[in-house]
């Protein structure tokens, strides 16, 4: 899960110049690309970056889920619904990224496409 990546972090003092070796592993190599030389983080972008992270992460309990793997949870009961219906809370541009996941885990005959 996730949500623990946080558990041990003050995001107060991280900095740029201490962010790979403070931050866990995973959270390091997230950040790396927006670290200076070739990043343009400077230490207020890389605490605000990651405090949204960790908000979404707290929020979403599925963050740590691949798309694929939140589909199969959400239909194993095959029960017929929608995607909207399934992730009600979902923002249209993660609806749009389920819905193409769907269509293939549906082509690959791991999800019952049901017709209405």
């Amino acid at each position: 899960m996730m949500a623990h990546r946080f558990r041990t972090v003050d995001i107060s003092t991280i900095t740029v110049e201490n962010c790979q070796e403070v931050l866990p592993e995973s959270l390091a190599l997230q950040v790396e690309m927006f670290l200076p030389p070739s990043g343009s983080f400077d230490d207020p972008s890389l605490q605000r970056y990651l405090e949204n992270l960790r908000k979404y992460e707290e929020e979403d309990v599925n963050s740590n889920m691949t798309l694929a793997n939140r589909l199969r949870l959400a239909f194993r009961s095959l029960e017929p619904d929608t995607i909207c219906g399934k992730f009600p809370q979902a923002e249209l541009p993660l609806k749009r990224r389920l819905r193409c996941v769907a269509e293939y885990l549906i082509r690959s005959g791991e999800l019952e496409f049901v017709m209405k």
